[in-house]
């Protein structure tokens, strides 16, 4: 069964053996459309602004996958935790952190350490405070 208004809105429910689905559309192309496995796919042919006034919790129980061909911003008016069961790549050009960073554990470089400040831990030197090695080596103490 089709409902369209005269400014070309429509709903569509089809009831076809194998082909179950409900679909509604706005005149602009804009739609949701329900697929007869359940799946659910909605294009929005301009900008969508969704807002919630309680808690947001989305749960997926594969894998997902999230693409934006633009510029991205996230604003967080709270602290923010990311956890990750397993490995974590982040593969970009370059990356800034603004403030302070800490890491609990090792770090593994593999290219060279430079800072702002002219300190440059390339081909530097340990310094020995006390004991029979003091002084200065090239090796990690």
């Amino acid at each position: 069964k089709v409902y369209q208004t005269e400014n070309g809105h429509f709903k569509e429910y089809d009831d076809t053996e194998e082909n179950l689905r409900i679909r509604e559309q706005h005149a602009s192309g804009t739609y949701t459309e329900m697929q007869h496995d359940g799946s659910r796919e909605t294009v929005v042919e301009k900008d969508e602004y969704i807002r919630v006034k309680g808690d947001v919790k989305i749960v997926g129980d594969l894998d997902a996958t999230i693409e934006i061909s633009g510029n991205c911003t996230v604003v967080i008016g709270g602290d923010a935790t990311i956890e990750v069961a397993g490995s974590t790549l982040l593969d970009c050009p370059s990356t800034t952190v603004t403030g302070n960073l800490r890491v609990d554990g090792e770090v593994s470089v593999g290219g060279d350490v430079n800072t702002d400040a002219g300190i440059s831990l390339n081909k530097h030197k340990h310094k020995i405070l006390t004991g029979s090695s003091k002084g200065t080596s090239d090796k990690p103490v």
